[in-house]
């Protein structure tokens, strides 16, 4: 037994210095060679599934924690893991159960709160959306990520101007996190565009261009609306010859 016990931590140390390097496939086979030995070791379960869904084995994912919670009922990492693994597999409806749990035994967890909204936007269900991103900005107010979301949410409830006000603190945070997601200026520019502002969304989808040249086609064609727009209004302004 002793001999096994050091046989075991042995593989998990090795399985987790594969893990800190980002390399779940090189984890995954020590991690289950450990839960077949021991169907109760709730800790490699747990980085078993972390590992399945780094390789995006969602579904063998979601096994591994609901093994964990076989286990352990109120672990907040693996429930709000296992909604993970539910979402990813489209299954949002059903990872609502287990986000809530996670918000629920952990509640000052800004990324349980996160996840939580983000599963309600998925659904189309706005008005959870907003309260949880709201409440993960209370837990986490430096976060872009959150703001962002949280746009997006205002902007198809039809509050664009409070959605330009989250937008633009999400890019006031990071200027790293805008230049990840250059699709924020094309959000911002269109909850501009919604308000009747023009130039202010020119300027926002211009911006976009100036970071990815991917988005070029979505920024350039709502930049091109725009001139349109105002070309039209100008032609409309002309007086007509009799």
């Amino acid at each position: 037994m002793a001999k096994q016990n050091v046989l075991t931590r042995a593989r998990k140390q090795k399985a987790l210095a594969f893990m800190q390097q980002g390399n779940p496939a090189e984890a995954k086979p020590l991690l289950e060679k450990i839960c077949r030995a021991d169907r109760r070791d709730h800790e490699a379960l747990f980085i078993l599934g972390i590992a399945d869904g780094m390789l995006g084995e969602h579904a063998a994912a979601e096994q591994a924690f609901r093994q964990v919670l076989k286990l352990l009922p109120n672990h907040p990492d693996a429930n709000n893991n296992l909604g993970l693994s539910l979402e990813a597999q489209g299954r949002s409806e059903e990872s609502l159960k287990y986000f809530e749990s996670a918000v629920q035994l952990a509640p000052d967890n800004p990324g349980f709160a996160f996840n939580y909204a983000n599963a309600y936007e998925s659904l189309g269900q706005f008005k959870q959306a907003r309260i949880w991103y709201q409440k993960t900005i209370t837990l986490a107010p430096q976060s872009p990520e959150a703001y962002c979301n949280l746009g997006n949410v205002l902007q198809e409830e039809g509050d664009y101007a409070e959605a330009v006000r989250s937008f633009e603190k999400a890019i006031s945070l990071s200027s790293e996190f805008a230049r990840q997601y250059p699709q924020i200026y094309i959000n911002l520019g269109n909850a501009l565009m919604d308000m009747g502002q023009d130039k202010a969304a020119l300027t926002a989808y211009q911006q976009t261009v100036k970071r990815r040249w991917n988005y070029c086609t979505d920024a350039l064609t709502w930049e091109w609306k725009i001139k349109w727009n105002w070309l039209s209004r100008w032609a409309r302004s002309m007086p007509t010859s009799n």
